[in-house]
């Protein structure tokens, strides 16, 4: 795609894939990794919805749409786990309603991936769900293997993202797809 300001994907996938490595560490082998997946988010939530605006005013609404809305959930996740616990508003219900809730939008955003056959983008929306499923239900149950399942759907998307980090980058210098 010809790309009037440049290629926002690059910095914004970036971003959401550093997220959800930070993320997996804390929820598969340690919660001292909990201060860098919860700025792993802020930073990810800036990124995605500077990139998705960029998105747009390059003429991908798809991809630009996506970033954007996964930026704003996570800067709405950042805002709830930071000032919402001192408002008194973080609970387990919250949570899981705040995770759980994305379930609808991912399904959306999707269909177009598979409409498409884009297999790459089908993985990534399939672990993104696993990681918020999971999640969810372990905010509500608190068994704790949930959270370490949320963490391996984090590593499962992480992948999905940086395969397309690496189609993007690579498209920059003009080379084939790898995918």
């Amino acid at each position: 795609m010809d790309r009037k300001y440049g290629n926002a994907n690059i910095f914004s996938l970036s971003a959401f894939g550093f997220s959800l490595i930070s993320l997996g560490v804390e929820l598969v082998y340690s919660r001292e990794a909990a201060g860098a997946a919860l700025y792993g988010v802020l930073f990810a939530a800036i990124l995605e919805i500077i990139g998705g605006m960029w998105n747009m005013a390059n003429g991908e609404s798809y991809l630009g749409g996506i970033v954007t809305t996964f930026g704003g959930w996570l800067l709405g996740y950042y805002f709830l786990m930071t000032q919402g616990r001192v408002l008194k508003l973080f609970t387990d219900i919250s949570v899981a309603t705040y995770m759980l809730g994305l379930i609808p939008i991912i399904i959306i955003l999707a269909i177009p991936a598979i409409y498409l056959k884009k297999r790459i983008l089908i993985f990534t929306f399939v672990a993104l769900t696993g990681v918020v499923i999971f999640l969810g239900l372990q905010a509500i149950t608190k068994v704790s293997v949930l959270g370490n399942w949320a963490g391996i759907f984090s590593f499962l998307s992480a992948i999905g993202i940086l395969w397309l980090l690496a189609e993007n980058v690579l498209e920059t210098l003009h080379v084939r797809k790898v995918s």
